[in-house]
């Protein structure tokens, strides 16, 4: 049952596949949002450019629509229109300039969330997979849970004492043997003499630990 727990608390996390997708994400919005400044610039430069091209259009009209006989009015309106004129010209200029940026940043832009999809694809599918182990670990750990009472019965009731006891303190009560002959909760080597008993179906106690050991032929 707790070798269950803890493959469920560590099935939830996906840790990797979230700091994938999170770091992807990131280094999108950096290159979308350079290629959205730009963009935006093209862009007010554009409307700038339309603005302009309406009031050089209404000087104009005035100018040679014979409502304006002024030298003073006229003189005026034939600096205003060369003044928009260059403004108009500036503002070409910084465009062609603008759009010669445009396409390495739209090709790393779209780069970058091609790789985000991927991960989030990826982050998706693993989220799916792990909802249905997790139902699966749930169904697994209450038809265990469900056995417990029965079998706590037939064991000795001073062992089982110190087994709960030893649980409270440290959450695990039992630690299996790894292959390495390690304990496989602190890490510490377990002596001969102890690896021993419980191939022979003994009782062990981790020096370090103190925990209750079990054997499973070294397979981990």
């Amino acid at each position: 049952m707790l070798e269950i727990k803890k493959h469920a608390a560590a099935m939830v996390e996906g840790r990797e596949l979230l700091a994938q997708a999170e770091a992807a994400k990131k280094i999108y919005d950096v290159e979308h949002g350079a290629l959205k400044v730009v963009a935006d610039e093209v862009k007010e430069l554009e409307i700038q450019n339309q603005a302009i091209d309406a009031k050089s259009k209404k000087d104009s009209d005035l100018l040679y629509g014979g409502k304006v006989v002024s030298p003073r009015e006229v003189d005026a309106l034939e600096k205003d229109i060369q003044s928009l004129k260059l403004r108009k010209s500036q503002n070409e200029d910084r465009m062609l300039e603008l759009m010669d940026r445009l396409p390495p940043l739209e090709a790393a832009s779209k780069a970058a969330e091609t790789v985000f999809r991927e991960k989030k694809k990826a982050l998706d599918a693993w989220k799916v997979r792990a909802a249905e182990e997790k139902t699966q670990l749930e169904t697994r750990y209450r038809a265990l849970g469900a056995k417990r009472p029965e079998l706590v019965k037939v064991i000795n009731p001073s062992l089982l004492a110190r087994y709960e006891a030893i649980r409270a303190k440290y959450q695990t009560g039992m630690s299996e043997v790894l292959k390495t002959n390690t304990c496989n909760e602190c890490g510490t080597r377990v002596p001969e003499k102890t690896l021993d008993t419980l191939k022979n179906d003994g009782i062990g106690t981790c020096e370090s630990c103190h925990r209750l050991l079990y054997w499973t032929d070294g397979v981990v």
